[in-house]
Formats: structure tokens, sequence, C-alpha cells
């Protein structure tokens, strides 16, 4: 409960550091990286991804569990109440969305896939469990 503490420290390599410095160093450090994944898109995707996570270390009630907290505050709500009206939300949002038939069908397609190899797995011999755990420890 204390990730957004400003005064938390870390141990890094046995020295205490402060997490805001340690996130900001390593997200400064992925810049390059951000840069290569961007390539030629004018809209530097990897790199405007970065400078949010970046805006999130500086100002930390930017980040999700703030903003959850905020708005469960806001609307008088405890957790299970915040869950509950997003899941709604959620179901309302989707309820609206359509796939195209092919796309149903790929689906389709890779549940029973999923279907067929998890019969073919569970036809398969069986150890014990006790058995399974010895040859786990074992190695």
């Amino acid at each position: 409960h204390r990730g957004r503490d400003p005064s938390l420290y870390l141990l890094r390599q046995g020295r205490e550091i402060k997490l805001r410095q340690w996130a900001d160093e390593l997200c400064r450090a992925m810049s390059g990286v951000s840069e290569l994944l961007d390539g030629d898109d004018p809209a530097k995707p990897y790199s405007h991804s970065l400078q949010l996570q970046l805006e999130k270390i500086a100002h930390s009630e930017q980040t999700p569990s703030a903003r959850m907290l905020e708005e469960m505050r806001q609307n008088g709500e405890g957790f299970f109440q915040f869950a509950q009206r997003l899941s709604l939300q959620h179901h309302s949002y989707f309820d609206t969305v359509s796939i195209s038939s092919e796309r149903e069908a790929f689906f389709r397609n890779q549940a029973e896939r999923s279907h067929a190899g998890q019969a073919e797995l569970e036809s398969m011999p069986q150890v014990s469990f006790d058995k399974f755990l010895q040859e786990y420890f074992a190695q």
C-alpha cells in the first residue's frame, strides 16, 4: 500500500534508493528501445507510452490505483461496488461491439482446438500427485 509514498526506499545492490528515482532511471534507460520500436512511426507510440509512465512516476495521483481510489471516494463506493459498476459498464460496452463472421469463426475454431487438446492431454496416462511431486523436487 506504499507504492505511491514519495519517501519509499527500496534496496538496490544492498543500498537504499528512492522508488521514484529508481523507476525514473529504469524508464529513462528504456528510451532508446522505445525510439527503436517507434521506427518511422510519426505517432511515436512507444516513446509516448514511456512518457506517460514517467509522468505517473513524477505525479503519483495519475497512477491507476490512485485514480481508482479517487473515483471510489467521489462515488462513495467500496471496492466491491466499484468493481461491480465497472463490470456492468464493460458488459454494456461489449454487448454493443460486434465482430465479423470470419473473426467469430476463427475464435470458435480456436476453442474447438483447445478443447480437443485438453481432451488429448486428459486421456494420457497420469502419474499420481505424490509421484509428480517426488519427480519435481528430485530435479
